[in-house]
């Protein structure tokens, strides 16, 4: 028969309950081997993905002269096209590829502003697969392929893997129809044993006495415990909405409105017309369950009544009982905590306790009355309770509506007529959302006739199963099968997860631009985009044998076990999964994938704040790292914007950043959503593409979805032009398909992701009743109508079908609406519209493809500026980030080049042929002698076993001639005007090292062209080993201590290899009291750099007689170079920078009348500046002598 469109379920789009979700939710019953009975239990999840998104542009013709010339549909041809692109020549195999299907599918005698739809899709022909079925088959034949091979094939696999293998290998030899029946006997009789207390009147006449609250609190925690099925209450494990972060517990049980037969739409919109059919139904599952036990004679009269009496008691449960789902999208109202104590009050039909007791058998768990759950619909529960303690709700229609629905969750007696009966409810029937149950539709496991040959569809029955079941192990295998190598998984994820981080990029500036969102909102929706997870392909702990195998430990299915005694193992184990969190005490896992890697689909938590891309979507037709960029973005962009963008649908913003229940949106901004989301509800409320009579699609049931559709295809669209104007266009593709811009080939993409074979009126009629998303074609119209880049790509008249005038803008505010806040109106880009002369650089023409010399170096240049940016970075919050957060890793800043020119000196010193040159210059040889010296030292250090410190510090003591206090001098230093000259002089031009003085050489400032004197000496403040800032007061107090550290580690390592150094008791504070004294020298007797930015005060000409006289300047000038000589001979004039600051430093230390500090900060500069010859002994010292090792000390302004 016809087959709907297959439609994503989020977990967010069913509602509360619908928070039940995945991987913690309890309704594993229908996963259950499942055994459902009439063809219905196991039915179908029909899950898939709301995605698609797009828009462009950028001016073409060609496809309206396309459509113009061409009468029939034709496909495009690739057979005569020539590759002069060696480089991209995966890229044309696998585009070409693709749009080889594509083109099966179009209809290019249609103008696409009219009907784009048609035009992308009108050729496509019966049983033709939809992009979904593409994928979808793929991952079937990889997975069945894999389960296929023997056995010995699995030695070596994690045992969670060689259980799914052997569950397939079970599941394909089967169980006959007679196992199926004695297992389900099996279920009902043990239920029936153990819960006396509950009668079945419709099949055991006798059992009419009402159940007790115990009683019937049991038997719904037996049903839930041994199958997962729940029906008055229905029960599951979800994040603790407002306490997620717990560490002690991030998970709650969630108590909700009763769980019945059918979608909450079928109630309301179709129960008058199929309620005669729900009571048949019922009817035949009575005398099932009574062909099943081998009752025979059942009174058919009482056994109508009966039903009748549980059809409308299904109603009522679904209607009067529950609440409606357009109330229950609001949150904040189902959360409602309850201890175990309060609940008895609230809803005394059940004892609680009892319930629970029962329920948390898997997991062992025993509560009292202090446990705490969340109850979400306290009205309705109250209600319920009330009217079963009043007889309102008779105990006969109660306790038969239990045991039906029991029964309906195993495998039933009947033959295909039975079945096909009722198969136009199927998909009307409530899903259960089973542990890690995957979101698209399972193959029903029941009996298969002998005479069954078509064993492929056995095999990928099988394989669906073993997914459903076995999640994680699925996911191992087929991470192991598609993506072997290291390289391959990191490839994927890389390439991906780029185009998704840019969708988040461009759905920020979407909001950046809005004009209706206060300030105080977008900054709650850039929190919810900034602490966004995004999982990709798959978890990683599924990689691990060992955590696998961990996580797996309770399963035990052994090779041997039939078919049915493994599905019910894994039943068993799927139930201590469910409810396991309730007991591990841990925070919220926010990469929690919730889904298998291998499928079809992506998805969105809000209790999260996650996004999902598994596996199953990162592949063609919807990706390809080969793909052109435009095919990408159409395809997974569109994919990630529109589940991004239920994040901040009506539900979303409930949620902010980190999965907490917390509102972010103001009440004005609030106001400007609703208008936007209710212009959605009217437009795709005006679709009807049914006759006249029939209803039209529902815009506000819809309206989730559809607004995902349109703000998403609006953040894929920036985030493609973004990618184009950063990395170029791509290379026009082959043959026919050349017609195509980069824009029409994006909205090609999204639009035959939707394709599909004209659905009959039935199907349209029954996904338009009761289905959360559009019909196929109104997601392309819907969406494509609202974005003005699409008439832009396809050149459509205004007003066009495709191209309307008047439309939704949603997620974005109307192009040109501009406003004082905003600044400058925007482009159809939404990017504001800035004159060609703002920056006074010409236009320059865009660099093709096709010229292929300046496109490489185009390329290449490209590459060094990402290797740097972070495009993930919202630029005009942080530039700098933006441009520079991946810096590390590049080769664009000045130290990088220099190390680059470092390398190609180093080549140059090792060429042979240049050896020759270097051996007849002394300077080439000087250079080279200490190439090879260094080079040797480097290989082989000696520093371990050659003291090189130790004859510097010896004379040291000789020109301070003074003894050290820190290393264990004992006599009282006194340091003289020749003491300071020798000491100052040595270390300044011997070793480097400016101290209390910073003498040199720079231009003659006032003559600078002088024959003769056209550069100076200059006496200079004092240089400290760190800048001004440093030792101002904030810094000081927070730096000082790490400064000490580094200090102290330095002191202690050189008195540890210096047998004559002894470390006095008070050396710490001699430490403390030398950082103090270069304080002082600092802050005291030295100018910041905003003082010493005016250089006519630092011009001071003297005679070296006029210096200070507490420094011997000529014994200082003695250890400079000969020229230094040289000047003072000459009786030539000195500059003294500070007149006023040397004098008075040398005057201070003079009045100390204790040299100890001054002596001990002279010896410690020398250890600082030789660092990197003191030996270590231990770690923190070498982590200590590598931070000195990059130290880079200023230079003083205007010398070198």
């Amino acid at each position: 028969g016809e087959r709907l469109i297959p439609q994503e379920r989020h977990r967010h789009d069913q509602g509360a309950q619908g928070r039940l979700r995945g991987r913690w939710c309890l309704q594993i019953a229908v996963l259950l081997v499942i055994l459902g009975t009439l063809g219905l239990s196991i039915a179908s999840l029909i899950t898939v993905l709301n995605i698609q998104d797009t828009i462009n542009s950028q001016f073409s013709e060609s496809l309206q002269l396309l459509s113009k010339e061409k009468k029939e549909s034709a496909p495009l041809k690739f057979s005569e096209w020539i590759l002069h692109l060696e480089s991209n020549f995966a890229t044309y195999i696998r585009s070409a590829s693709l749009l080889d299907r594509h083109s099966s599918w179009m209809n290019t005698s249609v103008n696409p502003c009219d009907d784009f739809y048609t035009y992308t899709c009108g050729a496509g022909q019966k049983g033709q697969g939809m992009s979904f079925d593409v994928s979808d088959d793929a991952i079937d034949e990889s997975m069945v392929s894999e389960l296929r091979k023997p056995a010995s094939a699995f030695d070596n696999a994690p045992l969670p893997v060689r259980q799914m293998k052997w569950f397939f290998d079970s599941c394909i030899t089967g169980a006959n129809e007679a196992a199926f029946l004695d297992r389900s006997k099996s279920i009902f009789n043990d239920l029936h044993d153990s819960n006396k207390g509950v009668g079945f009147p419709a099949l055991f006449p006798g059992e009419t006495k009402a159940a007790t609250t115990d009683a019937l609190a049991g038997f719904l925690g037996y049903v839930v415990s041994t199958t997962g099925v729940t029906t008055l209450v229905d029960i599951g494990v979800d994040t603790d909405w407002k306490d997620p972060h717990n560490a002690n517990g991030g998970y709650a049980l969630l108590v909700d409105q009763p769980r019945v037969i059918f979608i909450d739409t079928f109630y309301t919109k179709l129960h008058d017309d199929y309620k005669d059919d729900v009571v048949d139904m019922i009817l035949d599952i009575i005398n099932a369950g009574a062909k099943l036990l081998g009752i025979k004679d059942l009174d058919q009269d009482q056994a109508k009544k009966d039903a009748a009496a549980m059809a409308q008691l299904d109603y009522n449960l679904a209607t009067k009982y529950s609440t409606d789902d357009t109330t229950r999208r609001q949150y904040a109202r189902s959360y409602n905590p309850y201890t175990v104590d309060g609940l008895q009050k609230l809803a005394p039909f059940l004892e609680w306790k009892s319930f629970y007791d029962k329920a948390f058998v898997p997991i062992s768990k025993k509560v009292d009355g202090s446990f705490r759950s969340v109850v979400m619909e306290t009205d309705k529960l109250a209600l319920l309770s009330t009217d079963i303690a009043a007889g309102t709700i008779k105990s006969r229609d109660l306790n038969n509506y239990l045991y039906i629905r029991a029964l309906n969750a195993n495998y039933l007696p009947g033959t295909d007529t039975f079945r096909a009966k009722w198969s136009h409810l199927k998909d009307f029937r409530r899903e259960k959302r089973p542990i890690n149950r995957k979101i698209r539709t399972d193959p029903r496991v029941e009996p298969i006739d002998s005479n069954v040959k078509d064993v492929s569809a056995r095999e990928s029955n099988c394989q669906n199963l073993a997914t459903s079941f076995l999640t994680w192990a699925s996911s191992r295998l087929y991470v192991d099968a598609n993506y072997p190598t290291a390289k391959d998984r990191q490839t994927l994820r890389d390439h991906s997860n780029s185009i998704i981080r840019s969708i988040l990029v461009a759905f920020r500036a979407q909001i950046d631009l809005l004009d209706w969102m206060s300030p105080a909102s977008k900054k709650g929706a850039y929190q919810k985009i900034d602490n966004l997870v995004v999982n990709m392909a798959y978890p990683d702990w599924v990689l691990d044998d060992n955590q696998l195998t961990d996580y797996y430990k309770k399963l035990n299915t052994v090779k041997d076990d039939v078919y049915l005694t493994q599905a019910d193992k894994l039943i068993a184990f799927n139930l201590y999964e469910a409810f396991a969190p309730l007991v591990n005490g841990v925070p919220t896992d926010r990469t929690d994938f919730s889904g298998p890697a291998g499928i079809t689909n992506a998805w969105y938590q809000p209790e999260m704040n996650s996004i999902t891309f598994p596996g199953g979507i990162l592949h063609a037709p919807f990706y390809d790292v080969d793909y052109p960029a435009a095919m990408n973005y159409g395809g997974l962009g569109v994919i990630a914007g529109h589940e991004l963008t239920h994040g901040f649908d009506d539900e979303g913003v409930q949620w902010e950043g980190t999965g907490i229940l917390n509102s972010w949106m103001d009440d004005n901004s609030t106001t400007s959503f609703t208008k936007m989301a209710q212009c959605v509800v009217d437009e795709y409320s005006g679709f009807c593409p049914l006759p006249k009579g029939y209803p039209c699609v529902d815009g506000a049931q819809t309206q989730g979805e559809n607004i995902a559709d349109n703000g998403g295809i609006q953040a894929a669209y920036k985030a493609f032009k973004a990618y184009e104007a950063l990395n170029g266009p791509d290379p026009l593709l082959p043959g026919d398909a050349s017609i195509f811009n980069a824009d029409q080939l994006f909205f090609l993409g999204f639009a035959q992701v939707w394709c599909q074979f004209t659905p009959s009126d039935s199907s349209l009629l029954s996904q338009i009743l009761v289905d959360p998303h559009s019909p196929s074609l109104y997601r392309v119209l819907g969406t494509v109508q609202n974005i003005p880049a699409f008439q832009k790509a396809f050149n459509c008249p205004a007003d066009s079908t495709y191209a309307p005038i008047k439309h939704c803008n949603v997620w974005t505010s109307e192009p040109t609406s501009g406003s004082v806040d905003l600044g400058a109106p925007l482009n159809v880009a939404g990017e504001p519209i800035v004159p060609e002369n703002d920056v006074n650089v010409a236009p320059v023409e865009r660099i093709s493809p096709q010229d292929m010399d300046k496109y490489s170096a185009y390329q290449n240049s490209l590459a060094t500026l990402k290797a740097s940016a972070n495009l993930s970075v919202d630029p005009c919050d942080d530039f700098y980030h933006y441009s520079c957060a991946n810096f590390p890793g590049t080769k664009t800043t000045f130290n990088d080049l220099d190390q680059e020119n470092y390398k190609t000196i180093n080549r140059k010193i090792n060429d042979p042929a240049y050896q020759a040159t270097l051996a007849a210059s002394t300077a080439l040889t000087k250079l080279k002698k200490l190439y090879d010296t260094c080079k040797s030292e480097a290989k082989n250090p000696t520093i371990s076993t050659h003291n090189y410190i130790k004859p510097k510090v010896d004379d040291f003591k000789s020109y301070i001639n003074q003894q050290i206090p820190l290393i264990g001098g004992t006599v009282k230093p006194d340091v003289t005007a020749v003491n300071y000259g020798n000491v100052l002089g040595w270390l300044s031009f011997q070793l480097g090292i400016d101290t209390l003085v910073s003498p040199g050489v720079d231009t003659n400032w006032k003559a600078p062209q002088s024959n003769d004197k056209g550069y100076m000496l200059f006496v200079d403040e004092p240089s400290t080993y760190k800048t001004h800032t440093f030792y101002e007061d904030d810094n000081w107090n927070s730096q000082k201590a790490g400064y000490k550290k580094t200090v102290k580690t330095l002191v202690e390592a050189y008195a540890k290899q210096d047998n004559t150094a002894k470390l006095p008791d008070n050396y710490d504070k001699m430490i403390d009291d030398v950082l103090e004294l270069e304080r002082t020298i600092a802050i005291d007797f030295s100018r910041n750099d905003t003082e010493r930015r005016t250089f006519e005060q630092q011009w001071n000409p003297m005679k070296i007689d006029d210096l200070p006289k507490t420094v011997d300047w000529r014994k200082l000038w003695f250890f400079a170079p000969k020229e230094a000589a040289d000047w003072i001979t000459a009786n030539n004039d000195f500059i003294l920078n500070e007149p006023a600051k040397t004098p008075d430093l040398f005057d201070f230390l003079k009045a100390k009348k204790d040299d100890t500090d001054v002596v001990n900060y002279l010896f410690i500069r020398l250890l600082l500046a030789n660092s990197g010859v003191i030996p270590c002994s231990n770690g923190k010292c070498a982590t200590v002598m590598r931070e000195l090792a990059i130290k880079d000390v200023p230079q003083t302004i205007g010398r070198e």
